[in-house]
């Protein structure tokens, strides 16, 4: 299973329902079932279904409500996160579990079975 690194407060918006895209500076082809990373635990798994994007500051600011970022963000001149990671079916681990995070890894990790 692969796992997408999330900073917070991104992370736990996600978690709580609040949030349901992930804005990424790129698209991916990793779509599926997957772990959510923060700061060496497993916080929670999700199905990420669906890639949207390039998305202009129109499409963002219409969006507010499914990716949380705020307006000034979105409008500021070097705001580079285009493409939203739609995410579903979240469920947050009561019981954040420890993974081994690799030297390097900045997106995403693929982790061992055990570590699930």
């Amino acid at each position: 299973m692969k796992g997408l690194i999330i900073k917070e407060p991104w992370v736990s918006l996600i978690l709580s329902g609040e949030k349901t895209m992930e804005m990424r500076k790129t698209r991916t082809k990793n779509l599926g079932r997957i772990a959510l990373l923060n700061r060496g635990y497993i916080r929670g798994f999700a199905t990420l279904h669906r890639c949207d994007g390039p998305l202009s500051n129109q499409e963002l600011l219409a969006r507010e409500n499914e990716h949380c970022v705020p307006e000034n963000r979105i409008n500021s001149p070097d705001y580079s996160y285009r493409f939203g990671w739609m995410i579903s079916d979240v469920e947050n681990l009561s019981i954040p579990k420890i993974y081994t995070h690799p030297r390097g890894a900045q997106m995403w990790v693929n982790l061992n079975e055990s570590e699930l």
